[in-house]
């Protein structure tokens, strides 16, 4: 007795019509959220002798210090070259920072003018810049950023310290090389866990791995028997 051929095409065509399907819709990386703490000065003055965070302290800082202004402010007369001019001021933003930063210029002031032509994520992108580029000394004034730069600190004399000298220890090469059995294991490995980050975050693979092959392929089996 010949048993029967299950030929089962919509099957295969959805077996292959899914790796193409995951390699489109693959899942996504996953988005870290991070905080930056921006302290915001108090309005109150403070009393004589008294350190504190206050905005008469930081208009006391600028006083008698090159102000560089860049302004952010929407124009709907002249919106195509507000465009251009927008990015321009951001990169010149940026370049100011890196110069004040690494310059040690301590003679000028950045001062960003906070208006309605720049948008909330353009401003976290300037804090940023001022966290990357390490910049300890900047506050916000009635919606204007200030950003001053760092005094040079002068380096700090070199330590003598005195090192054992250690005989090295002679090892072959061929111990250190792995073998073909390791260097397969570990490529093997490596595509499970590759294989198991993508069932674990690909929720359409998985759907339709069971509505299109597991279910219909099941469902065959039980109606030809």
């Amino acid at each position: 007795m010949t048993r029967k051929k299950i030929l089962y095409v919509p099957g295969l065509i959805s077996l292959i019509g899914l790796p193409i399907l995951l390699w489109i819709m693959g899942p996504q990386e996953i988005i870290r959220h991070n905080c930056i703490k921006l302290f915001l000065p108090q309005d109150k003055k403070p009393l004589p002798n008294v350190l504190a965070f206050s905005r008469y302290t930081v208009m006391t800082a600028i006083k008698g210090k090159k102000i560089i202004p860049v302004e952010f402010w929407y124009d709907p007369m002249g919106e195509p070259i507000e465009t251009f001019n927008y990015n321009n001021k951001l990169n010149f933003v940026l370049h100011k920072i890196e110069q004040i930063t690494y310059t040690h210029d301590t003679t000028s002031v950045l001062k960003v003018c906070l208006g309605e032509g720049i948008s909330y994520g353009d401003f976290v992108g300037i804090l940023n810049q001022l966290i990357l580029h390490r910049v300890k000394r900047y506050a916000l004034v009635d919606n204007e950023l200030y950003i001053f730069g760092e005094p040079l600190i002068a380096p700090l004399p070199p330590l003598e310290l005195e090192v054992d000298v250690i005989a090295p220890s002679i090892v072959s090469s061929e111990d250190d090389k792995p073998s073909v059995w390791d260097m397969l294991k570990e490529r093997v490995q490596d595509m499970l866990q590759v294989t198991a980050f993508l069932l674990k975050h690909n929720y359409i693979f998985i759907s339709g791995f069971i509505l299109l092959i597991f279910i219909p392929f099941t469902l065959k089996i039980l109606n030809c028997k």
